[in-house]
């Protein structure tokens, strides 16, 4: 088993670009998911997509200085993603399933703020 276990994704997050669209169309596909229907393969292939696109979102400046808001989300986040919190290797489906959902969800939000900072308007 791979993705939500205990190995950090070892995906480049220091790029700076967005691909906002991406990440719109990626998290949408994941919100789309159904429980009864998806697969712990199709999950663990998903998931570390999105553990990517949430770092990836979280290495920008999202204006948390100045936005108690922004920072709470950008809190939550981090600890979504904590190794720690992450489902493990013999966790049941329905919580790797959730586990994902979340992140997708969290990722949305994030984009959000990232649009409304960078005058995008993403969401």
């Amino acid at each position: 088993m791979t993705s939500m276990n205990r190995e950090r994704d070892t995906r480049d997050t220091d790029d700076p670009a967005i691909d906002v669209e991406l990440i719109d169309d990626s998290t949408e596909s994941v919100l789309a998911m159904r429980l009864g229907t998806s697969t712990r393969t199709d999950i663990e292939r998903k998931a570390p997509i999105q553990i990517g696109h949430l770092e990836r979102l979280l290495a920008q400046e999202l204006g948390s200085g100045e936005d108690a808001a922004a920072r709470e989300q950008i809190r939550k986040a981090h600890r979504l993603i904590d190794l720690l919190h992450r489902p493990a290797p013999d966790a049941p489906t329905f919580e790797a399933f959730f586990f994902l959902r979340d992140v997708a969800a969290m990722t949305r939000r994030l984009l959000r703020i990232h649009g409304q900072k960078s005058g995008g308007g993403a969401g």
